[in-house]
């Protein structure tokens, strides 16, 4: 298949469910895009056969593409290996725990049709000694040093909660093989669940291979401050919306969108006669970045 959308959802019951909630929200706006489900097996407990609809193709991922040599589950690790697991050319992966918000169909276009075999939801650039926008994971000398960039080299900050790349691409076995040295954990700038962030190796490997993850699209909106623009206009400014950051105590998206999201759900969900079953706080109060 030429392109489609790849979701993951691993170990916890919120993936289960915000990968549905994700799918649901893209059959909504585009009926035609086909959709991949990688999962561990644990949907099966959560899905009934209108859940199972929305998905296009279900792929189990092998148990040694998301855990540890110690068994430890390593969510990083999942998304480090999607691309073995995606049956398109041209792959559009976005967190479980997202919505789109409107046709999904002129982004993937202007996508495939971009020079560069990867991209995501780009932040910054930055050099050595530059304080650098979303460079969250650590500090830039262990950066440098660990990919064993030049002082000269530059890094482009990403949020992976999106990727777009095409098939067969060098970057995934490179960004596996930073993955597999393991970088200090007790160098971390910020504590991810307990395990190593697939961002800081994917920005890592980005720089050694001189690739600009830029696409001049702002597909996500994070909510993780008030914006001033109404929701109606955000509907129209970004193709998607995610739940982003923790969900413990404060969470990271501002209650304000967390009762958009719902109320989003409770909108597409009327138009099949179901119910709104996995809301908002379902999902952030078990995510992977609460453990710690």
């Amino acid at each position: 298949m030429k392109q489609g959308i790849i979701i993951l959802a691993l170990k916890k019951d919120a993936y289960y469910c915000g990968a549905f909630n994700l799918a649901l929200s893209i059959k909504y706006h585009n009926p035609n895009i086909n959709i991949t489900l990688v999962s561990d097996g644990g949907h099966r407990r959560v899905y009934d056969v209108f859940k199972y609809s929305m998905f296009d193709n279900i792929k189990e991922i092998d148990k040694s593409d998301y855990t540890d040599k110690n068994s430890m589950f390593c969510p990083a690790k999942a998304k480090i290996n999607i691309n073995k697991y995606t049956p398109y050319d041209n792959t559009l992966y976005i967190d479980a725990d997202s919505l789109v918000l409107k046709d999904l169909q002129p982004m993937l276009d202007k996508l495939v049709s971009l020079d560069g075999n990867f991209y995501s939801q780009y932040f910054a650039t930055g050099g050595l000694n530059d304080s650098i926008h979303y460079n969250v994971w650590a500090e830039n000398k262990d950066i440098w040093s660990f990919f064993k960039l030049k002082e000269t080299d530059k890094i482009n900050t990403v949020n992976s909660s999106w990727m777009f790349f095409k098939k067969a691409d060098k970057f995934f076995k490179k960004l596996n093989d930073n993955y597999n040295k393991g970088f200090p954990i007790e160098k971390l700038k910020v504590r991810w669940g307990g395990t190593l962030p697939d961002e800081l190796f994917i920005v890592g490997t980005l720089a050694q291979m001189n690739i600009n993850p830029n696409s001049g699209l702002d597909l996500m909106f994070f909510g993780n401050e008030i914006d001033s623009r109404n929701v109606s206009q955000l509907e129209n400014d970004y193709y998607a919306f995610t739940l982003f950051g923790g969900g413990v105590g404060r969470t990271t998206v501002r209650e304000k969108y967390i009762t958009w999201y719902d109320r989003l759900l409770f909108k597409m969900l009327n138009k099949y006669q179901q119910e709104h079953r996995f809301k908002a706080n379902v999902i952030l109060t078990d995510k992977h970045v609460n453990r710690w």
